[in-house]
């Protein structure tokens, strides 16, 4: 008789995960990396956990979503859910009535752990709504000049601080580790609701590891410089970065809408949305980290702009002005 749970007891998907190319480093109770799958580069976007006995997996910023070892194995080799099953076991499993039937009860259990696990985030993200962080974080900045000064630095004044929200945070734990001090970034949907706070750590262990969300669970979101505009505008611009989009937005004008994606594997998750407005839509990648923002692009139809630096230290640098950055606009082609 064919037995999932018997194939599951024999899979190491720790192993499988590093034979993929991933490098899980311990976090607490669970295993971090990038995710091997879709070839992400934020160190914390995949875990690896322990529940109830058995070995579970997720990617937090990708499509590939969640699952056991042999979920695992069947996107990682490209298979169906009984080649994964005899790669596992190393033979051929001939029983395809009772595989059937597992395959069946295994998507029931999978589509019952995806629904609970949305209800647990969105318990935590009401929970942090209701905890009103970002106007404590807001408020500690104004009796930091250093947290102030630094957001000046890096081309957002006062009054636009105070816009958003941008906080500063002097004690922040998260995943079993402090990560003190931070600068905090509300994020927020159309609807102007609070998705998460991203950290952005001052003194990171990995300088790739820059950013921390208030609350481990809660996914990541795009940010939106104006939330009301939604995923529109006079022009649209879109690229990697709370703190690009920020930066840009102070020099656009009032109908243009700034977008900054929470990492590169997050520009496919726009595509939907972006498709209908695509005519005013320009993808502004940072250097050398082109090929998924101009996936997106292509994907879409829309503008397409590279510059030698990443477009806020470009902006400030070069002292850039509203017609300047419409120009960029107008010169950049759209990808076909």
């Amino acid at each position: 008789m064919f037995d999932v749970n018997e194939i599951l007891n024999k899979a190491d998907l720790l192993t499988y995960v590093e034979r993929a190319g991933g490098k899980p480093k311990k976090n607490g109770n669970r295993y971090s990396c990038a995710c091997p799958i879709h070839g992400g580069d934020n160190p914390t976007a995949f875990s690896i956990y322990d529940k109830d006995g058995k070995q579970l997996w997720n990617c937090f910023t990708g499509s590939c979503g969640g699952g056991d070892a042999i979920k695992f194995v069947e996107l990682w080799q490209g298979m169906n859910f009984k080649q994964a099953c005899e790669w596992i076991t190393g033979g051929e499993i001939t029983d395809g009535v009772a595989m059937a039937k597992s395959a069946k009860e295994r998507l029931a259990a999978a589509e019952i752990e995806t629904k609970a696990a949305l209800q647990r985030e969105e318990a935590r993200r009401r929970e942090m709504q209701s905890e009103n962080r970002h106007i404590f974080y807001n408020n500690n900045l104004k009796l930091n000049n250093w947290m102030r000064e630094k957001w000046i630095n890096w081309g957002i004044d006062e009054g636009m601080q105070d816009f958003w929200k941008l906080g500063g945070c002097d004690d922040f734990f998260v995943d079993g580790e402090y990560h003190s001090p931070t600068l905090t970034i509300p994020v927020s949907n159309e609807r102007g609701e609070l998705m998460t706070i991203r950290h952005r750590i001052m003194n990171p262990r990995n300088p790739r590891d820059k950013y921390r969300p208030e609350r481990t669970g809660l996914h990541s979101h795009p940010f939106l410089a104006l939330p009301e505009l939604g995923y529109d505008g006079g022009i649209i611009w879109v690229m990697e970065g709370e703190k690009k989009a920020m930066v840009t937005w102070t020099k656009a004008d009032s109908d243009w809408q700034c977008i900054g994606v929470p990492g590169q594997e997050m520009y496919k998750g726009l595509t939907e949305r972006l498709r209908p407005v695509s005519d005013r839509v320009i993808v502004v990648p940072d250097p050398n980290a082109e090929l998924k923002a101009y996936a997106l692009a292509k994907e879409i139809g829309a503008k397409f702009l590279t510059i030698p630096e990443k477009i806020d230290d470009y902006i400030i640098e070069t002292g850039l002005t509203q017609d300047s950055l419409f120009k960029l606009y107008k010169q950049a082609r759209k990808v076909k």
